[in-house]
């Protein structure tokens, strides 16, 4: 990637949430607390120093992705329906949205809606 800033976290979402944070209707990420993701993100609910994350659809190659910085990450409940249990909540800003163009991610001065598939 061209991005100057490296994450350290790429999580692959499905495109339904990852059109909700791309078009700014979610801005908190929930992972649930299980060894998997406390061995990956577990620290950050008490380290201070600035995590960056990057996500994208799924594990598509050549899909858009974002940088987001984490402003904060803690442990708690989901509010999704169905959602039991408790949750790392990775709180973010987004920096900067990219896309591959000729074989390179660059990053895009503006970001156009994006639409949600039912």
């Amino acid at each position: 990637m061209s991005e100057q800033i490296k994450p350290d976290l790429i999580l692959p979402l499905n495109r339904k949430w990852f059109a909700k944070i791309w078009n700014g209707e979610k801005n908190i990420e929930y992972r649930e607390v299980k060894p998997y993701w406390t061995r990956r993100i577990g620290s950050w609910t008490v380290e201070r120093e600035v995590k960056f994350v990057m996500f994208q659809i799924g594990y598509a190659k050549d899909g858009p992705r974002l940088l987001v910085q984490v402003l904060k990450v803690d442990v708690g409940e989901c509010p999704y329906e169905g959602w039991d249990g408790m949750y790392y909540r990775i709180q973010f800003e987004i920096v900067q949205p990219y896309l591959k163009q000729d074989g390179v991610y660059t990053p895009m001065l503006s970001m156009p809606k994006m639409k949600e598939l039912k």
